[in-house]
């Protein structure tokens, strides 16, 4: 601003030296030397001024805002007291006529300032009715007086003020107007309401507006002018009207437009009618301080959003977007509004990563300066006044006081109590990201937003004109000061409550690497069915199980390498297993699968032999066809003793294994002398085993039935009888056998004639009885597979792994399979039935990962297995799971109910263990 514009400015404001000196804080001197240019304008001159006057730099454009409207109504007065005490003007100032105007019968005028009466009945009360002009004659008036027009609001809206001298018992504000007048500026250009009429045409508008209308009129020939109305008139709202103001003048005075714009500089005006819906809010604001330019921005920026042209190749309007050599999307920055005086359990972050597509959260924080006007007293002074007034009010109307109006009272005890006691406060913004691929994408996402986040009391702000700027302010190392949005943006609280948005809280789950494993259910309601959970998460969990006992993996809680799986069945639970499996087998690690049930070798054998699935998936059919399926049947001869403890293991891991075979093969208990004599016999054979003697399980028979004690002989007797041509001969050899190997990548092992039982505490007949005997054996080959090799990774998958929890010996060879884990590389995968199949308070090692499926019966125990509290909403967590959703322990300690996604469809072909049958098909075909 140079010396000639500021003289240009004052004339148009119609000032003369001396007043306008006055008026922006500076000598009469001072402003001439100014003028003429003897004394440059400094920058921070120039704003003193600017602000002073009201006059604002939006986009490159000058803005003068002003009150163009005033209307008060002030019951139980007089309209003496009225004119010559709230006005302050003699009432012989004042011309008295006889009108209809606005319902009354006297108007009382003094040049612009308009009073209305009744002669008799003051029920109506006495209207106080100011045009713009009007506004301006009051003020010039009580500058003449040394007062200024905030002052005068002050006092004429304060019921303490009014109450205590009588003056009236109420006042209404019912019509409040405001205008905006652009600057005319030759060098920069001004804005062209043609443009935004063209934006309106094409969707780049958006407003809550209902109403719409445009109007364009010559007022000659050579001067049109087009006015654009927003909202209706009256009642408590809004109604913005913007025109081309010079043409108006050009019209009024009978001058050229370019005359117009010499003289008055004035090239468009944004007015703003305010009903008494908004009026109390812009009078606090006004009279605490807040500039009226930035009142007046803030209330259009809260009722338009003006997206910036821009064209694609297809010639279809686009709005903000980033490209970058992965691709483009569209975006939009939406700061976090007044989230009310209690943020306890606001819990914003942990919100905001529950949102069913990706939300960025940007968050800055300083800490306030305590003491000073524009610190947190001058701003606690000035709240505590607004709502003292508001309350006096309320109490003299006779309504309820609000409850947001006593919280807000006690929020400023108690700040002005930690003031006093020199707690840190927080100054803070919050911003929400919102993306899309395509900008229909993100306008849904972006609306979903603001009445997601509306119904949870934490209310987000459009702010599309400041989206470019907020790109731009909240990069790293930048900080927001926009100087119209401070006031709605910034948050003030202390840390503790500023920590209730939940700072480090994780919904991820699994690990930053690794096989695609499925996605977090962030919800407690109960979905349709599993694709209604992957639809609506974008927290997807990736899962590799080599890493849990790797070192240096930061956050990671455990290097335990042992994972299981546990719940009913019919839940998921084996398809969650062969996911894993198929995806173990896919690396360079050696694999194991124990498959006690028989089903895998039938399944996948079916699904490559079919012609279509060879069509399809000729690379799934090749890899399949490199496992090395073992059956061990017992019809086979070559098969016999394979399994032999005394042959497989070492001494200590012979004795234990032998013993608990021999221990669980009757179905009551031997005596003492039995027992004894089992435990010799075992003792014996494996140590001739050690010195090289050719011997096996059967020389441990041998041993009892030739035994001098009747009684020993008897149950060496029973032993052969039991064991011959049952399926037990696969661990019962002379010791010539080599013992089972498997030197191939991938092994899946079964047994057939196997007979296991279904339930846990099921009776045990003969059959049942010894299948579970001969897993003991399976279970102890399984510790011995992964500890050949310690620089060799290994992962066992052991299916019914729950036999093992039906008897001591069973729960020793149990945690004889744990202990083989980190030390060798040996990462075992247990499934089983039920969460008390892994509670085992002697054993130390437990597991480092658990997938919890439901257990109706037990669902208490799955939270306190996993240290979660039993209450009514975790209860209510795990019932509502829906078939393929599990509770998810992961290495890092983290918890989350999960759903299970398996995305090759070819997968689970393989998985499939009972086919759809018409009936259930055409039941699914009527879910809703």
């Amino acid at each position: 601003m140079d010396g000639q514009e500021l003289r240009r400015i004052r004339k148009k404001l119609d000032y003369n030296l001396r007043d306008f000196a006055e008026k922006v804080g500076i000598s009469r001197a001072q402003l001439s030397k100014y003028e003429r240019e003897v004394t440059g304008l400094s920058e921070e001159r120039v704003n003193q001024i600017k602000q002073k006057i009201g006059l604002a730099l939006v986009s490159e454009c000058e803005l003068h805002v002003h009150f163009d409207y005033l209307k008060f109504t002030f019951f139980d007065s007089t309209i003496q007291t009225v004119i010559e005490t709230i006005i302050g003007i003699p009432m012989k100032y004042f011309i008295v006529e006889e009108t209809k105007q606005h319902n009354y019968q006297l108007k009382y005028s003094c040049g612009n300032l308009v009073v209305f009466a009744w002669i008799e009945d003051d029920s109506q009360g006495i209207l106080m009715d100011l045009t713009g002009q009007g506004v301006y004659e009051l003020e010039q008036f009580l500058e003449s007086k040394e007062l200024n027009l905030k002052d005068w609001l002050a006092n004429v809206l304060d019921s303490s003020w009014y109450l205590s001298r009588g003056y009236y018992s109420r006042l209404h504000s019912t019509r409040l107007d405001i205008a905006i007048d652009e600057i005319y500026d030759p060098m920069n250009g001004n804005f062209d309401l043609y443009e935004l009429k063209k934006r309106r045409d094409q969707d780049l508008i958006k407003t809550d507006f209902q109403v719409y209308r445009e109007q364009e009129k010559k007022f000659r020939e050579d001067h049109g002018g087009l006015t654009l109305y927003y909202g209706s008139r009256g009642g408590e709202g809004m109604f913005v009207r913007f025109y081309e103001k010079r043409y108006e003048l050009a019209s009024k005075m009978r001058m050229t437009l370019d005359e117009v714009l010499e003289e008055h500089g004035i090239w468009n005006r944004y007015e703003l009618e305010l009903g008494k819906g908004y009026n109390e809010q812009v009078f606090n604001d006004y009279i605490n301080g807040v500039s009226l330019d930035e009142i007046a921005i803030n209330l259009l920026l809260s009722k338009f959003e003006v997206y910036d042209e821009q064209v694609n190749k297809s010639g279809n309007v686009e709005r903000m977007r980033f490209r970058s050599e992965y691709g483009e999307s569209f975006s939009s920055f939406m700061p976090v509004d007044d989230m009310g005086v209690f943020l306890d359990g606001n819990h914003l972050l942990e919100i905001v990563q529950k949102m069913p597509f990706g939300v960025g959260m940007k968050i800055q924080a300083v800490f306030s300066e305590n003491k000073g006007q524009l610190a947190l007293s001058g701003r606690s002074s000035r709240a505590r006044t607004r709502t003292k007034n508001i309350m006096q009010e309320a109490h003299v109307a006779g309504t309820k006081q609000k409850r947001k109006i006593l919280e807000g009272q006690l929020s400023l005890d108690d700040l002005d109590q930690k003031i006093d006691d020199g707690e840190d406060i927080l100054d803070w913004k919050a911003f929400l990201v919102v993306s899309g691929a395509m900008k229909k994408q993100m306008n849904i996402r972006k609306k979903y937003l603001l009445n997601r986040f509306s119904g949870l009391k934490m209310p987000l702000l459009k702010a599309t004109f400041d989206n470019p700027y907020l790109f731009q302010s909240t990069l790293y190392g930048n900080f927001t000061k926009s100087k119209y949005q401070n006031s709605k943006w910034r948050h003030t609280s202390t840390v503790a409550s500023f920590a209730e948005m939940n700072f480090f809280t994780s919904l991820k789950s699994g690990t930053s690497l690794g096989f695609y494993f499925g996605r977090v259910d962030s919800t407690i309601e109960e979905k349709e069915d599993r694709q209604a959970i992957v639809s609506n998460s974008k927290n997807l969990i990736y899962l590799n199980i080599l890493l849990s006992n790797k070192q240096n993996i930061k956050g990671k809680k455990t290097n335990n390498p042992h994972f299981a799986l546990v719940g009913d069945t019919g839940n998921g639970k084996s398809v969650t297993a062969k996911k894993l499996f198929m995806e173990c087998a896919l690396m360079k690690d050696r694999v194991l699968y124990i498959d006690p049930k028989k089903e895998m070798r039938r399944q996948y054998m079916r699904v490559i032999n079919d012609k279509e699935y060879q069509k399809k998936y000729p690379l799934d059919v090749e890899f399949i066809k490199s496992f090395n399926f073992v059956t061990l049947d017992v019809r086979d001869k070559k098969n016999i003793g394979v399994l032999d403890p005394i042959v497989l293991f070492d001494k200590t891991e012979a004795i234990a294994t032998a013993k608990a075979m021999l221990t669980n093969i009757y179905e009551g208990t031997w005596n003492l002398k039995q027992k004894t004599a089992i435990n010799e016999a075992i003792s014996k054979v494996v140590e001739q085993r050690q010195k090289g003697k050719i011997v096996g399980f059967w020389h441990v028979i041998d041993e009892l039935v030739n035994s001098k004690v009747e009684d020993v002989q008897d149950m060496g007797r029973f032993l052969i009888s039991t064991i011959k041509g049952s399926v037990l001969e696969l661990s019962f050899s002379r010791g010539d056998v080599k013992g089972l190997s498997f030197d191939a990548k991938v092994t899946i092992l079964e047994i057939e004639d196997l007979d296991l039982p279904k339930e846990k505490n099921e009776v045990l007949d003969e059959n049942k009885r010894l299948s579970v005997t001969l897993m003991f054996a399976l279970g102890e080959f399984c510790a011995k597979f992964g500890s050949r090799n310690p620089k060799e990774e290994t992962v066992v998958f052991f299916d019914e792994s729950w036999i093992f929890q039906s008897s001591p010996e069973g729960r020793a060879i149990l945690k004889s399979m744990k202990r083989v884990g980190r030390s060798q590389n040996n990462f075992m995968v247990l499934i089983t039935q039920s969460v008390k199949d892994l509670d085992d308070g002697e054993d130390g090692t437990g597991f480092g990962m658990v997938i919890c499926f439901d257990e109706v019966n037990n669902r208490e125990g799955i939270l306190n297995y996993l240290n979660l509290p039993v209450n009514e909403t975790n209860l209510k967590w795990v019932s509502n799971m829906v078939q393929g959703q599990c509770l998810f322990k992961d290495m890092f300690n983290q918890i989350n109910r999960v759903v299970v996604d398996v995305i090759f469809e070819e997968w689970l072909e393989l998985f499939k263990t009972i086919d759809d049958t018409d009936a259930s098909v055409m039941e699914n075909q009527f879910v809703a």
